[in-house]
């Protein structure tokens, strides 16, 4: 998730939105392609933070 945000970090900014983490330590490995999870994380926080015009918080 570290790399989704720091790719969405300016636009989040410019909204004044937060992106944040919850829990994600507890949960267990996996083994699965790295490339699509990004691929997968990235468009979900991208399309949260498009429903936000201004302020607010966006948690995984």
């Amino acid at each position: 998730m570290d790399t989704v945000f720091l790719n969405l970090r300016v636009l989040a900014t410019r909204k004044k939105v937060d992106l944040e983490t919850e829990d994600l330590e507890s949960l267990p490995r996996i083994r699965a392609d790295e490339g699509r999870l990004f691929k997968a994380f990235y468009n979900l926080a991208s399309n949260a933070l498009e429903e936000f015009h201004h302020e607010g918080t966006v948690t995984v």
